[in-house]
């Protein structure tokens, strides 16, 4: 089960926000994991289930990382440099969603919902917004680190930076 926690205890989660119980992420299998990335408190990606995969991302308003700027809510881009793109991806699955996050022209995420409680993220590239975090389906490289086919099961973040 997925840890639960308010949206007054944690001040830039959205009250609808409902993680995934299973995520593929860039090769690294998640179960029950609430944040996919935490950055000196503050979440830059939230990807929560919905209809299709509800998307959140804030990006880093100086490069010290203490401010952050709303990009998406809810697949609701907020300025005209970010582009959300939602499809029905794999006819075979009933269930399956492709979305597609762009930041200035490059896309920045891919997510595939393969059933409504398990995603596949495929393709990561977070640097057009200042976050040196970079992935594909062979692994996940963050600043000097690599992750590639590890599992992390019940933790509240996969992959916290800062404070």
């Amino acid at each position: 089960m997925t840890p639960h926690i308010a949206k007054s205890e944690i001040e830039d989660v959205p009250f609808d926000y409902a993680p995934y119980s299973e995520v593929n992420f860039c090769s690294n299998k998640l179960t029950n994991v609430r944040f996919l990335i935490e950055i000196a408190g503050s979440h830059p990606v939230l990807i929560g289930q919905g209809a299709v995969p509800y998307v959140w991302v804030r990006a880093p308003a100086d490069k010290s990382f203490s401010k952050w700027t709303p990009a998406i809510e809810r697949n609701a881009a907020l300025s005209p440099q970010f582009v959300v793109t939602v499809s029905n991806g794999i006819p075979s699955i009933s269930s399956a969603a492709v979305v597609e996050i762009f930041a200035f022209g490059k896309r920045i995420i891919r997510i595939v919902r393969s059933s409504k409680t398990s995603i596949d993220i495929d393709m990561v590239d977070l640097t057009p917004i200042g976050i040196n975090m970079i992935g594909d389906k062979s692994g996940l490289r963050v600043g000097g680190m690599s992750f590639s086919k590890s599992s992390m099961n019940n933790v509240g973040t996969f992959i916290g930076l800062g404070r």
